[in-house]
């Protein structure tokens, strides 16, 4: 019971670090030869966070590389149940909206139940 309390107010603390702090953290215990085997409950914090930085800096890539080669201002739209949080750590996302796929899914339903497939 004790190592479960240890766990859950460890967790606690570095939940309430900032994204930057823990992946800090983690660097530096990395660096000084430590770990993660030391923090086998911080690891899925810092695969999380790495995932979610990882997966900005790529969009920010891609999205930069393709403006670079069209000749119109391309905007970016994220899409889907994390997009918001994908977005807060992304400098090209502009706009999210969660359930574009599935409004076009209904729009898609309602050309087609009335009056059969559109022309």
């Amino acid at each position: 019971m004790a190592v479960r309390t240890r766990t859950a107010a460890v967790l606690r603390a570095v939940g309430d670090l900032a994204p930057d702090a823990a992946v800090l953290l983690a660097v530096l215990l990395i660096a000084l030869g430590i770990g993660l085997s030391p923090f086998p409950y911080l690891a899925p914090i810092w695969v999380g966070v790495a995932l979610l930085y990882g997966y900005a800096g790529m969009v920010d890539a891609l999205v930069t590389r393709i403006r670079a080669e069209v000749d119109f201002p391309a905007k970016c739209l994220a899409t889907g149940g994390l997009a918001r949080l994908l977005a807060s750590e992304s400098s090209t996302i502009e706009t999210t909206d969660e359930l574009l796929t599935l409004k076009g899914l209904k729009i898609l339903y309602d050309r087609n139940v009335g009056g059969g497939h559109p022309s």
